[in-house]
């Protein structure tokens, strides 16, 4: 992380998901998807983040054409968050939820609510946390300081040298940088770029996002990781991987050659082609050209979860009931009917009561 930051880019998404640890002991920052190259003090990132790690200011920062203003403060609120959960087994925001914690944050922030650092956490690493976690991105403690006292806390030596990623006035461009994070990671996990994950089924696989999806009631093993992802890709936490897990279950049960020429819908999540054009890419830019039957899980998925990551952050913000519900009645129609309707419009309950059982089954 320090040798990213130094050479101008914040990661954007650090979790766990995306620290490898290596056969030797050592870690590997992985998953630069998010990463953003900073001009001046900011970069622009998707407007895509996992809530647990997503600093405050990010969470009701406006998105404009270039997507989300962010500064290497986001990474380090991200490494106390980190660090907190790897020692301790906790987050250092109450709430039983992603949804509970991003309010915690939320309030935090704003002065009405304290972090709640557990009492087992080292005195050395208690003071790294308070600092990375600081209310405002202003008075979070920097990267290079931050490497000096992790280095002392953990007891191994002095901090490494840094070595430069790309010369003094010769940056490399973004697509560079992202291509070969990306080739080396594949290289390092062993399958190509065009990996689908649908024949891993392995134990590591079925554990995969186990503590937001349940591993054992029904999830076909091969779309776990394609749901948590989807779901992770999205800064709002009603969009999670029960959700869409709940989503896929009411409206195909799982069945990737779902065919339905009369509505024109196909594939595990019944999307129209027509429609599933405008949600394929991460950019926002619809495909070239209209996708043609069969749609697989590997697009039609991701797309479920940036469609409902758009609802979610377009409908109104007091419609009364269950707000995943909602999401789920406006992909089914529109956010805008669901607006107009006040809530669940009335042909799409039995569809919505479906999608509240997979919820009630999915949700660990």
């Amino acid at each position: 992380l320090g040798q990213l930051h130094r050479a101008g880019w914040v990661h954007g998404d650090l979790k766990p998901a995306n620290v490898l640890l290596m056969a030797d002991g050592s870690a590997r920052l992985a998953d630069f998807n998010m990463a953003a190259e900073l001009e001046g003090t900011h970069g622009y990132t998707p407007a895509f983040s996992t809530p647990d790690y997503t600093p405050p200011e990010l969470l009701w920062a406006e998105i404009g054409e270039r997507g989300r203003p962010i500064r290497p403060s986001a990474d380090i609120w991200a490494f106390g968050v980190l660090a907190h959960l790897l020692l301790t087994g906790s987050f250092p925001l109450p709430g039983g939820t992603p949804s509970a914690r991003r309010d915690a944050a939320v309030a935090y922030a704003r002065g009405t609510e304290e972090l709640r650092l557990a009492a087992e956490l080292p005195d050395a690493w208690r003071e790294i946390v308070r600092d990375c976690l600081a209310r405002t991105h202003a008075d979070r403690i920097g990267t290079g300081a931050l490497l000096r006292r992790v280095t002392a806390a953990a007891g191994t030596g002095r901090a490494p040298r840094l070595p430069r990623l790309a010369r003094p006035g010769r940056r490399r461009s973004r697509t560079t940088v992202l291509a070969l994070a990306a080739a080396a990671l594949a290289a390092l996990l062993g399958y190509g770029l065009d990996h689908r994950h649908s024949g891993d089924d392995g134990k590591a696989l079925a554990r995969y996002g186990a503590a937001e999806l349940r591993t054992d009631r029904g999830v076909p093993v091969r779309y776990r990781r394609l749901i948590v992802d989807a779901a992770h890709r999205c800064s709002r936490p009603d969009v999670s991987p029960a959700l869409i897990a709940a989503m896929l279950k009411a409206e195909s049960g799982f069945d990737a050659d779902l065919a339905d020429p009369g509505t024109r819908e196909y594939g595990i999540a019944r999307w129209t082609p027509a429609v599933l054009r405008w949600w394929m890419r991460d950019d926002g830019i619809p495909a070239a050209a209209t996708p043609t039957p069969p749609l697989t899980p590997a697009v039609s998925i991701p797309a479920m979860g940036r469609y409902l990551c758009f609802i979610d952050a377009h409908m109104r913000a007091d419609l009364p009931g269950d707000r995943r519900l909602l999401d789920a009645a406006a992909y089914r129609t529109s956010y805008k009917k669901v607006d107009a309707a006040g809530g669940i419009p009335a042909e799409y309950r039995a569809y919505c009561a479906k999608v509240a059982r997979g919820l009630a089954r999915y949700t660990p």
